[in-house]
């Protein structure tokens, strides 16, 4: 479900997993009672929302953050392109595991460090068999076997999916299975939702999502509901701007 072998995964995170998705049924479901009928038009949409609504004059993408330094009274961004930013708050919204890619100054509390060391982003693969009627084949590889596969050339992945289907369906070679007239494929090497080591999962929480000084946090790892879900990045994306603008009502001396 998350791009890792059971033995790379804690109980604990994978059973508050489900707990936070509606129980375990749900998070595996493909009906309404699952995940995916949140998304009614399609994962687009949910980036135009909100492009619209932040207004597309400020999205800045291929800007790539490089670092975030906080003076206290204001925090200076910049990317690894030139550009630099300067504002009151910065909300962080990459994975944690990717936080060695950022400059903080000060640097970040001692455990944060120690906690995306000691954090796995799952592998995560998606191929995609389209035919001459309308319908189609969504195809997951995960985990090791996923990784593995993703090794491989285009037409060896291709010839991979299309034999584990006709395996799974008992179809012979003169199906039309075997002709599709597309396939594509996106390889996920670090799937976005942090998967903490066995045994970290409880030891971290005191700081995992917390900010620090004029940096807040936001991300699906976060949501106390469809975690690892677009929802759930939603959900904490909500959170932490309310977050944000209690943090800018207080008064100066309290900060």
């Amino acid at each position: 479900m998350q791009g890792l072998e059971s033995t790379e995964e804690s109980a604990a995170h994978f059973i508050d997993y489900c707990r936070r998705n509606h129980g375990l049924l749900a998070a595996r479901a493909d009906d309404h009672t699952g995940g995916n009928y949140l998304r009614l038009q399609g994962t687009q949409d949910i980036a135009r929302g909100i492009a619209r609504l932040v207004g597309e004059q400020h999205i800045y993408s291929s800007h790539p953050v490089q670092s975030i330094h906080d003076e206290h009274a204001k925090v200076t961004i910049c990317t690894s392109n030139g550009k630099t930013f300067v504002a009151k708050k910065v909300i962080v919204s990459v994975p944690t595991a990717m936080f060695r890619d950022i400059k903080f100054t000060p640097a970040l509390p001692a455990a944060l460090p120690e906690c995306c060391s000691n954090t796995k982003l799952g592998h995560y693969d998606k191929a995609i068999v389209c035919h001459d009627k309308p319908w189609c084949l969504t195809c997951f590889v995960n985990g090791s076997v996923g990784a593995e596969w993703a090794k491989q050339d285009p037409h060896a992945r291709r010839r991979a999916v299309l034999e584990q289907l006709a395996k799974g369906y008992n179809i012979d070679r003169s199906s039309e299975l075997w002709r599709p007239v597309e396939f594509f494929d996106q390889i996920w090497k670090a799937l976005s939702l942090r998967i903490p080591a066995i045994g970290h999962y409880v030891k971290y929480q005191y700081v995992h999502g917390k900010p620090v000084g004029n940096i807040h946090f936001v991300g699906t790892e976060y949501s106390d509901h469809w975690k690892g879900y677009m929802e759930g990045a939603l959900t904490s994306g909500a959170q932490g701007a309310e977050e944000v603008m209690g943090a800018l009502r207080v008064p100066e001396s309290r900060l």
